[in-house]
């Protein structure tokens, strides 16, 4: 049998040392990181009403409050942002749409006048002609009273029988 005792180096000593402030330690956290009771619905009812009906307190105006309000000391313009270029009072001549780049405009008499037809015919479409419009409001007309008496003559058959 063994009688003799282990010796304790102090190497160990100190390292049981450390484990047992370890161990002290992490009852501490778990006693600080318990949640406290929740209050009760009442009682937390109350607060927020109670928090709500009262009016905040009065403050003094600041001096820095007052401050924030004011203008400030650089003067700026917030306009000089928004102005556009500055316009020259000189007319650019451009080509017109109707004339080619280096030819002098075209007079009114000229045969090559784009502009004064199309604005004298109302329209860049050649003119329909007439006699086919006159024909299909003919044939129009004759199909819209054919349609108009055959209703009448069911409308007074209806009503005979």
């Amino acid at each position: 049998m063994a009688t003799r005792r282990k010796d304790i180096k102090p190497v160990d000593r100190a390292l049981a040392d450390v484990q047992a402030q370890i161990e002290t330690l992490e009852r501490q956290l778990r006693a600080a990181n318990t949640p406290p009771a929740p209050p009760s619905r009442v009682a937390s009812f109350k607060s927020f009403v109670k928090e709500m009906l009262t009016p905040p307190a009065r403050q003094a105006p600041a001096g820095s409050a007052r401050r924030s309000h004011d203008l400030p000391d650089v003067t700026t313009n917030p306009m000089h942002d928004l102005e556009a270029e500055a316009i020259p009072f000189v007319q650019n001549r451009e080509p017109d749409l109707f004339t080619q780049a280096g030819r002098q405009p075209a007079l009114a008499g000229e045969a090559d006048d784009r502009l004064g037809r199309y604005l004298a015919a109302g329209s860049t479409r050649p003119p329909k002609p007439t006699l086919k419009r006159v024909q299909r409001e003919t044939r129009n007309r004759f199909f819209m009273w054919l349609g108009l008496s055959l209703v009448t003559l069911w409308l007074i058959i209806v009503v005979v029988r």
